[in-house]
């Protein structure tokens, strides 16, 4: 009872805190943007870092499947055809999980 007592205590103190973080981070939020609002060379200028940043992440991410589908099929290429089959298929298995989480995320 007192152990009960005593989490129901910090998770109090946790809401408290964390909302307190999300009060600074509004106010900073706040801040920023009045300082883009009075500055649009600096708006479009950060923009534009933000778009270049986001297309090399996904040029990243495609780069790692790149590479990925290529280690797969080197690793495919040099075994033995019967694990070479059986690998095959637990390689798809895996991928059409995976790809099926992704999916459900991103919809």
């Amino acid at each position: 009872m007192i152990k009960s007592l005593l989490n129901e205590t910090l998770d109090v103190e946790d809401i408290i805190i964390e909302s307190l973080k999300d009060m600074v981070k509004d106010e900073v939020k706040k801040h920023i943007k009045a300082a883009l609002d009075k500055d649009p060379g600096l708006k479009r200028e950060l923009k534009e870092a933000v778009n270049l940043y986001l297309e090399a992440r996904a040029k990243q991410i495609y780069a790692a499947v790149l590479l990925a589908k290529g280690a797969t099929k080197l690793g495919l290429s040099i075994m033995p055809g019967d694990m070479k089959k059986d690998l095959s298929k637990e390689v798809m298995s895996i991928l059409e999980k995976e790809l099926g989480q992704i999916m459900e995320t991103a919809l």
